[in-house]
């Protein structure tokens, strides 16, 4: 009986299934930083006025009264200085601002409002404010805005409506004594609004 044939070499063993690549993950789109929003104002009641300028901040802007409406200057003045008559340092006040923008306003003296009111009673822009300010009639209005970059409502620029073409930005010098007027904002032209 003839052998069987001798027997080849076993086949080779079945190549392993290759290893799926694993799906990119998909880029996550950006979240946009939301816009921080604008800065809206509301100045309604009465105030008191004071630089936010630090060697003048014991300062408050300061009327006549009634008793003398020949007196028209307004001036800086400390609340020892007024001899307990604090509505020298109030003053009424309507307006709003928004995104840099102010609503124009009468700014009126308390001291000399009301019952008897002198006829000069707003906030005026004299063209020589190193005299200190004056009160007039009620042609004359300011804005009132947070200053760049402000997060508060109660510190602000005083921007006078009848000089926005030349120097309109009241502003207290290094004396505290009087005021000037300047083209832009800085330091030196800001204040502070306190609610009466």
């Amino acid at each position: 009986r003839p052998s069987p044939p001798p027997r080849g070499p076993p086949p080779p063993p079945p190549a392993p299934a290759p290893t799926p690549t694993p799906a990119k993950a998909p880029t996550p789109t950006p979240t946009p930083t939301p816009s921080p929003s604008p800065l809206v104002c509301t100045y309604r009641g009465t105030y008191e006025i004071r630089p936010l300028y630090a060697p003048c901040d014991k300062y408050y802007l300061a009327s006549g009264t009634k008793s003398n409406c020949a007196e028209n200057f307004v001036h800086l003045r400390t609340k020892s200085n007024l001899g307990g008559k604090y509505d020298r340092i109030r003053w009424a006040l309507a307006a709003s601002a928004a995104n840099g923008l102010g609503q124009p306003t009468r700014v009126v003296a308390e001291a000399r409002a009301g019952v008897g009111a002198c006829t000069n009673r707003n906030l005026a822009a004299p063209s020589d404010p190193t005299r200190g300010l004056k009160v007039g009639g009620s042609s004359w209005q300011w804005q009132f805005v947070p200053y760049p970059g402000s997060s508060k409502c109660d510190t602000v620029n005083m921007i006078s409506q009848n000089r926005l073409s030349t120097t309109a930005f009241l502003s207290v010098p290094r004396t505290c004594k009087t005021f000037a007027y300047n083209a832009t904002d800085g330091g030196r032209q800001r204040f502070r609004l306190t609610k009466a």
